[in-house]
């Protein structure tokens, strides 16, 4: 093409979202326009349906928690970053996990203090409500174990099985008390009378069964359903009985004489759970076909009906003010519904498969929920957070004391060191063990991220730092140099060296990379427990058992200053995030603030009542966190040294303490074999 003085322009570039200017005398260009315009087009969609397959995917893998399993996913993925790092509205309390199969029933004792859960594993389990220890396992059952009730006055629990037995067990010592026999199917539901004098019980045989609970006779069978009944609950004046059906139906019978007073038949699937509202004059019921109903307990008539889940509902419950409803469902959610209108209260999505069971404490302020992720959950059930650990990892306990505890980079994953020579991986929301790296021969005293993720260190008492691959557990390197106990480690910032501090009283700097030893730091005269490079990596402060904090050039090895104003040996040094302070912490039962370039002591902070083994600053430097052998953590404000909490959730020294990157949870270490998670409001 030419302009109007014969000289050639060139043509202007075309888009599918440009106009095309069409040459009218010219049939073959226009059809080469129109199909270079096509296959852009095409181009686009393809690439648009492929970013949106891609983000529903991965939206997916997070709902489903399946994207531990390819750990370390980086926080700057595109997805992440765009869409919100963490899809969930609340966060789990705590997380039981000590059973070996899916949990089916689950129940408050009527103090609150502790949970009953049934499983597949054939066992009823009780579990301390503050802390998620087990406290008793009762072994009984031949069958898996569908329900669990506790007596009105908590002495005894009541367990149903597919063994087609009632149990009664004594809650204190987990002795047998009475074994029901009588059912000729599986046993799916229990509950206590309100005045614990009678047992009722659902089964697969399509009967409830009433038993008088001291002798174990049957008083009375309701035959009137036509298929599996899968629940029972008694009214609170104990006068009636509500049983729901695979046959689509909730019936209401006369205790005392087994009369049928009402039959409620709005499901259009089966019914899987059925509750009394407080009060006696509702009741709510839980159905495959994805609703939650609630009746009028006289007339039968459906008051409301709730659809928000997307798979079968499994468990029904409402609180003891009969305000609020909750459900737990197949779409692996817990709901929390306004018993008056039936709006959406809350949603929890932190169960990684089928939830089957939900109950409500005492006092009215938290929800436990039971999985077939072989998993109890604890829920704050007003905001989903709480001034307790979000979550108590306990898979050290059969390892023994934690010593360490470090984030990775993006925030997703936790890890520990235990007195056993264990290293482990957890995920930090659901509170699973990902990896455990076995490869000391003493036990490990701390454990670091590298900055980038894929590598963690550890420091030993067998004299050893390791390095291991994060994703896999593979030892990529192990350094050996130091002539005594190992007690910390720290990357540099640039990830490029890894220093040590050791009981033979030297810090040593290693090449990452190779593991040769760039430095020995000699300065102490007593053992070195703690070392910190400051965040522009230039500087290393290292604290000792000779009471003092050290600071040394990185790359020289020279001595710069000594800060010597505690009274006792200094177990733990950290650094502000801009580099200008150092925080301290030491057996003198207090955290010191200095000035990182003068060493003048700026503040003491005076709280603890045993020595303080650990201490971190918060990602934004405003706050403080420190561990005790009190038992607690505390978290100070840096400027003032003024205490803003108190958290008293471990049963032993608190050994560790570490920030997440964003700064909004806090995890600790702790020699009751636990790592607890606590939420930073």
């Amino acid at each position: 093409m030419s302009d109007g003085n014969g000289e050639k322009s060139s043509p202007e570039r075309s888009s599918p979202f440009t106009p095309v200017n069409f040459l009218p005398d010219s049939s073959r260009s226009r059809k080469k326009i129109l199909f270079l315009r096509l296959v852009r087009v095409s181009i686009y969609s393809l690439l648009l349906i492929n970013f949106i397959a891609s983000w529903v995917y991965f939206q997916y893998l997070y709902s489903s928690n399946v994207h531990y399993k390819v750990p370390f996913l980086p926080e700057s993925t595109p997805f992440i970053a765009f869409f919100g790092s963490h899809p969930f509205s609340s966060y789990a309390l705590i997380t039981y996990s000590g059973v070996s199969g899916s949990i089916h029933g689950i129940r408050w004792s009527p103090n609150g203090r502790q949970i009953a859960s049934a499983s597949d594993d054939q066992t009823v389990q009780v579990w301390d409500a503050a802390s998620g220890r087990t406290l008793l396992t009762y072994r009984g059952h031949s069958a898996k174990v569908e329900a669990v009730a506790w007596s009105p006055d908590g002495k005894w629990l009541a367990s149903a099985s597919d063994d087609q037995t009632v149990q009664v067990w004594d809650a204190a010592n987990g002795r047998t008390l009475l074994t029901y026999r009588g059912h000729t199917d599986k046993v799916k539901a229990v509950a206590w009378s309100p005045d614990g004098k009678r047992l009722a019980s659902a089964s697969d045989d399509r009967t409830v069964q009433v038993w008088d609970v001291a002798s174990g006779r049957t008083l009375l069978t309701y035959r009137g359903h036509t298929n599996k009944v899968e629940a029972v609950a008694w009214s609170p004046d104990g006068k009636r009985l509500a049983s729901a059906s695979d046959d689509q139906t909730v019936q209401v019978w006369d205790a005392a004489s087994g009369g049928l007073l009402t039959l409620y038949d709005g499901h259009s699937d089966k019914v899987e759970a059925v509750a009394w509202s407080p009060d006696g004059k509702r009741l709510a019921s839980a159905s495959d076909d994805q609703t939650v109903q609630v009746w009028d307990a006289a007339s039968g008539r459906t008051l409301l009906t709730y659809r928000g889940h997307s798979a079968k509902v499994e468990a029904v419950a409402w609180s003891p003010d009969g305000k609020r409803l909750a459900s737990a469902s197949d779409d692996k959610t817990v709901q929390v519904w306004d018993a008056a209108n039936g709006g959406t209260f809350l949603t929890y999505y932190w169960h990684t498969d089928k939830v089957n069971a939900v109950a409500w404490s005492p006092d009215d302020k938290r929800i436990a929920s039971a999985s077939y992720d072989q998993t109890a959950q604890i829920w704050n059930a007003n905001t989903g957070r709480t001034d307790g650990p979000l979550i108590t990892y306990s898979g050290h306990f059969r390892l023994g004391i934690v010593h360490g505890v470090a984030w990775s980079p993006d925030g997703i994953h936790i890890v520990s060191a235990s007195d056993l020579q264990a290293v482990q991986i957890w995920n930090s929301y659901t509170g699973r063990t990902l990896l455990t790296y076995r490869g000391h021969s003493g036990k490990v005293e701390a454990v670091a991220w590298s900055p980038d993720g894929k590598r963690i260190a550890s420091a030993s008492d067998d004299r050893t730092v390791q390095v291991w691959d994060a994703a896999t557990g593979k030892t990529l390197l192990t350094y050996r140099g130091h002539t005594a106990k190992v007690e910390a480690v720290a990357w540099s910032p640039n990830g490029r060296q890894i220093a040590s501090a050791s009981d033979d009283q030297t810090v040593q700097v290693w090449d990452a990379a190779t593991g040769k030893t760039l430095l020995t730091y000699r300065g102490h005269s007593g053992k070195v427990e703690a070392v910190a490079w400051s965040p522009d990596g230039k500087l290393l402060a290292s604290a000792g058992d000779d009471k003092t904090v050290q600071v040394w050039d990185a790359a020289t090895g020279s001595l710069l200053t000594i800060y010597d104003g505690h009274s006792g040996k200094v177990e733990a040094v950290a650094w502000s995030p801009d580099g200008k302070l150092l925080a301290s912490a030491g057996d003198d039962k207090t955290v010191q603030v200095w000035d990182a370039a003068t060493g003048k002591t700026l503040l003491t902070y005076r709280g603890h009542s045993g020595k303080v083994e650990a201490v971190a600053w918060s990602p934004n430097g405003r706050q403080i966190a420190s561990a005790s052998d009190d038992q607690t953590v505390q978290i100070w404000d840096a400027a003032t040294g003024s205490i803003l909490t108190d958290y008293d959730g471990h049963s032993d020294k608190v050994e560790a303490v570490a920030w997440s990157p964003d700064g909004k949870r806090l995890a600790s270490a702790s020699d009751d074999q636990t790592v607890q998670v606590w939420p930073i409001e």
